[in-house]
């Protein structure tokens, strides 16, 4: 059944018609939307230079460091990044001071989908989707000379890809690259032959009375497999995070993958509420990411095993990658030290840091080789598991906040139909998502 969308440009049509798996190109035009055009003198109003007294809220303690003349640098970074960063400017304030003499900081979490009503931070995040439209409308500067061009290996232009010019210029520093999850398990009760199929995993673990934990209604966890099954959900977000346009044809193609969705979770063996830091004992495997490495290692032990996803009905599942990064505001008065602030929280000893903290590198980040070399060492679980991911990948594009509520109450709500289910029922389902989706443009 085909619903009516507002299609934002006709090149969302003339585009490849979409490919359902893998990276696509963004088939939208720039628009004006919510006061943001593209001439870049009505943003000089907005695009104040960042003053030494932040407009967003600030952490306290370690997060917060006051300088001799109380000039303060404000840092933006994403919420699984706060602690980290914390704990990196401790490690090497003193190392920046007595370059750059004492200074003032403030760590708080940024908004990794759109800029606040101000951009007064010194050093901002910005995902891959985002970074290079920071870039173009001048609100973010090529960073210094950290990265010689001659020096960048394949793994690192791989991750700098978002970030860079044709002619090797970068204008951020690499957070985190290829941020994805995997299934986990553990092989003293699964063998590689169950973990294949989706049914046939649940129906291991019921037998077992054990739990599968894979967070189905998280969009994050769950709209990889619509996509799997061919939906395509593609937005346009301006510069405040708000939707100017988008093309989605969940409603068209999504009956048969929310078929088999509700089919697989009717299963008590499913537990898609819980992550992996609250998992119980009853645990037998996770849809997680590397980030979670030592949990998974405390449960599993030397058993722990990192593969694909499970197919569904078939198909095979894919995954979806993003990365982050800090960059420099362009309106910085400090911007000499806010690099030098920067290349601390994304060179190799903070890379290093997360992976003592967390037992991993940076969600597999392959900017630092040797990080993601010891990572593997130390966890024989992840050996060979991101090459095998690369194949089923999907890039992780911009999606207004309403976006993922909307993606939740869909997951949840095919979970929740009564059974049998019927295609009226899920149509019905379909059409309350179409119908909230074109009310994020209002």
């Amino acid at each position: 059944m085909k619903f009516n969308k507002p299609i934002f440009a006709m090149a969302a049509v003339i585009s490849g018609s979409l490919a359902s798996c893998g990276i696509a190109s963004n088939p939208f035009t720039r628009h004006s939307s919510n006061g943001v055009s593209n001439s870049n003198t009505a943003l000089e109003s907005w695009l104040t230079p960042p003053s030494s007294e932040s407009t967003n809220e600030s952490r306290t303690g370690p997060g917060s460091k006051g300088g001799a003349d109380n000039d303060i640098i404000n840092i933006e970074v994403p919420f699984w990044c706060v602690n980290l960063a914390e704990m990196r400017m401790e490690a090497a304030y003193d190392a920046i001071a007595s370059e750059y003499g004492d200074f003032g900081y403030k760590i708080y979490e940024g908004d990794i989908y759109g800029v606040r009503d101000s951009f007064d931070a010194d050093i901002v995040i910005a995902r891959n989707d985002t970074v290079r439209r920071y870039f173009e409308y001048g609100l973010i500067d090529y960073i210094d000379d950290r990265y010689s061009l001659d020096a960048i290996n394949e793994q690192l232009k791989a991750a700098l890809q978002f970030a860079m010019n044709d002619d090797g210029a970068i204008f951020a520093y690499p957070l985190s690259a290829y941020s994805s999850f995997a299934l986990f398990y553990n092989k003293a009760y699964l063998t590689e032959d169950d973990v294949t199929d989706w049914a046939s995993l649940l129906q291991k673990a019921e037998s077992l009375d054990k739990k599968v934990y894979w967070q189905a209604t998280n969009a994050w966890y769950g709209f990889p497999l619509l996509n799997a099954f061919g939906c395509e959900s593609k937005w346009q977000i301006d510069l405040y995070g708000h939707a100017t346009g988008y093309y989605d044809d969940v409603a068209q193609y999504g009956l048969h993958a929310l078929r088999h969705f509700h089919d697989i979770c009717q299963l008590s063996s499913l537990n898609y509420v819980d992550d992996a830091s609250t998992a119980g004992d009853d645990a037998i495997a996770f849809v997680t990411g590397e980030w979670n490495m030592n949990v998974l290692s405390s449960k599993f032990g030397d058993d722990l095993v990192g593969t694909i996803l499970p197919c569904l009905n078939g198909v095979q599942m894919n995954t979806f990658i993003s990365s982050d990064y800090l960059a420099i505001n362009s309106q910085s008065r400090h911007k000499d030290l806010a690099n030098a602030i920067a290349w601390n929280l994304t060179n190799e000893p903070a890379q290093a840091l997360y992976l003592k903290e967390h037992g991993v590198g940076n969600s597999f980040i392959p900017t630092v080789y040797s990080v993601r070399r010891d990572a593997e060492m130390s966890y024989p679980a992840l050996g060979g598991l991101f090459a095998q991911q690369e194949q089923y990948w999907v890039n992780q594009g911009a999606y207004p906040g309403r976006w993922w509520d909307a993606m939740y109450d869909l997951l949840s709500g095919a979970i929740n139909l009564p059974n049998p289910v019927t295609d009226e029922d899920i149509e019905r389902l379909l059409q309350y998502y179409d119908a909230a989706i074109a009310d994020m443009l209002n």
